[in-house]
């Protein structure tokens, strides 16, 4: 079976499996929250930066925080993200 390569013009759909981008990469979740009681200080992190956590260090940092907006995130979720809104069809590879 041959593949011809993937299209790359956003102009038409192609029909499935095949997609115009897919992503390859690690899934993120931002986090983001308004500092009210300077919880970033808390934390040791500097405010307005981004800071890469584990799961198990959620606990304090949710504790800390008052409510929050999460949102998928990170480079390539964040294209495919904005490929799809312009029309694009696409996917990803990989990650749990």
């Amino acid at each position: 079976m041959t593949n011809s390569p993937t299209p790359v013009s956003l102009r038409s759909k192609p029909t499935p499996p095949r997609l115009a981008v897919t992503g390859i990469g690690n899934a993120l979740l931002d986090i983001v929250t308004q500092d009210r009681s300077d919880a970033h200080a808390s934390l040791g992190l500097v405010k307005a930066s981004m800071t890469l956590i584990e799961e198990h260090q959620l606990d304090p940092f949710y504790a800390a925080m008052g409510p929050t907006i999460e949102m998928s995130g990170g480079s390539v979720a964040n294209s495919i993200a904005g490929v799809a809104a312009l029309g694009g069809t696409c996917g990803r590879q990989g990650g749990e």
